[in-house]
């Protein structure tokens, strides 16, 4: 089995936008070990794959919908950031 950590940081962001991240990562059902990281469980490396590229592309987009005018609060970037775990 593999794990996979996902650490979400949507500082700045709209409230709706933070509650469409959470939904989604429970969704594929993510385990909250604090508020903004949570753990995927995997059996099958291919699926794994397809999640891994899909967090990617939605931090881009994060990433793009977030860095306009200067965000009210927090850092200037966020979104999520994927790390395969061991």
């Amino acid at each position: 089995m593999t794990w996979l950590v996902v650490s979400v940081s949507t500082a700045g962001a709209a409230a709706s936008l933070r509650l469409r991240v959470w939904r989604k990562l429970r969704s594929l059902g993510a385990l909250y070990l604090q508020q903004s990281v949570c753990l995927l469980a995997f059996t099958d490396p291919a699926e794994e794959q397809v999640v891994i590229t899909g967090l990617n592309a939605a931090s881009a987009a994060l990433d793009a919908e977030t860095s306009g005018p200067a965000p009210a609060a927090g850092p200037g970037r966020s979104g999520l950031r994927a790390v395969d775990g061991p």
